[in-house]
């Protein structure tokens, strides 16, 4: 019986000491805090690929047939017009990303695998650079529409 006793007895103690432990105070409770959200708000240049290619962005007709070959003309997003000449940004199977410069008279194209991708045309056109951000380097160009640089 003394055994009985002392078993009950210990079972008691350590479930009183056992309440302790526990809670129901709930700012006692550790919780992870929650994974904050990507605030990155700036979208990646290649961003304008995932759009539908509008009526504007369609290469005109008036090209040569042997303008921009190679580039996938389905592809092709009009980036900037400013007069007489478009800037494209385009994607080619063979060459990645594409600035494509259509001046009305003689068509220009520049493509890399990475971005940025700059385009010196034609005399008296100013380097274009089509790009996420402008590299901290560039601080003689201005921004002209989004992606989308010139050299001053």
């Amino acid at each position: 019986m003394f055994r009985k006793s002392l078993v009950a007895g210990v079972v008691g103690l350590a479930a009183i000491g056992l309440t302790g432990c526990g809670s129901d105070d709930a700012s006692d409770v550790v919780t992870e805090p929650p994974a904050s959200p990507d605030t990155s708000s700036e979208r990646d240049a290649l961003d304008v690929f995932t759009e539908p290619q509008a009526a504007e962005d369609v290469l005109p007709d008036t090209l040569p047939a042997t303008a921009f070959e190679g580039v996938d003309r389905d592809s092709t997003r009009l980036l900037w017009a400013d007069g007489d000449v478009s800037y494209y940004a385009a994607t080619s199977p063979e060459w990645g990303t594409c600035l494509l410069v259509d001046d009305g008279e003689s068509p220009t194209s520049s493509c890399t695998e990475d971005l940025p991708v700059q385009s010196t045309t034609n005399e008296g056109q100013k380097t274009t650079m089509f790009a996420d951000t402008l590299p901290d380097d560039y601080s003689d160009w201005e921004k002209v529409a989004d992606y989308l640089w010139q050299e001053r």
